[in-house]
Order: structure tokens, then C-alpha cells, then sequence
């Protein structure tokens, strides 16, 4: 017979991690950023890549449209051409986030409503 009911919630509780300082269960890693001569070099891109589970490419192509700027994938790091502020990119990887999860609610609603019109 297969696994009980307790069981299988404790494997439930088990995947969904610990609660971060503000509460929730999800959390954007801090950008590390710094400047090197006359680029600017996001060092953590493949973790913050990793977390919200996305491509490098799409996360890349937003940064260089909001930066107005080209830059190029080296490692598990992100290069700009330019100088720009660190908080710049904070705010740009937030507005990324908040676009990504807007753009998932829509499509739940879409998917939803589509459900109940099929019934």
C-alpha cells in the first residue's frame, strides 16, 4: 500500500524550506555588484538565475534593456559595459521579480477561467 497521510505531509512540510527573516518562504538573493575599470560585473547572476529559475538569457537580456547597456554572461558572474550603481541593480532584479510574478498570476487567472468555460 502506498505512503499514509501523515507521511506524506511530513515530505510536503520537508520541501518547502524555512520561513526567510521577513516571513515568507521565497527570497531573492542580495546582488553582489562591483565595478572592474570600465565594467560593472554582477557577481552572483547564476545563483540569482538559479533561485527564480529562469534562463540565463532572459535575465541578461531584461538587465542590458533596463541598464541601456550590452553585457555578456562570464562565468557565474554577468559583465556590463559601464559603470553603474549597485543599488541600481537591487532595484532592477526586484522590478524583475515583480513582472515575473505578475505575469504568473495572469496566467493562473487565464488558465482558471479557462477551466471553468471547458466545464
Amino acid at each position: 500500500m502506498g505512503q499514509s497521510y501523515e507521511d506524506m505531509l511530513n515530505a510536503a512540510y520537508e520541501g518547502m524550506g524555512e520561513p526567510t527573516d521577513s516571513g515568507e518562504r521565497f527570497s531573492v538573493p542580495k546582488t553582489r555588484v562591483y565595478l572592474e575599470g570600465k565594467t560593472t560585473v554582477l557577481e552572483n547572476f547564476a545563483e540569482i538565475v538559479e533561485k527564480l529559475n529562469r534562463e540565463e538569457a532572459h535575465l541578461l537580456k531584461y538587465l542590458s534593456g533596463e541598464l541601456g547597456t550590452a553585457g555578456k554572461i562570464n562565468g557565474t558572474r554577468a559583465v556590463f559595459n559601464g559603470k553603474f550603481e549597485p543599488e541600481r541593480f537591487a532595484s532592477i532584479v526586484e522590478e524583475y521579480v515583480a513582472d515575473l510574478s505578475s505575469a504568473r498570476s495572469a496566467e493562473d487567472r487565464i488558465q482558471n477561467s479557462s477551466k471553468r468555460t471547458a466545464c
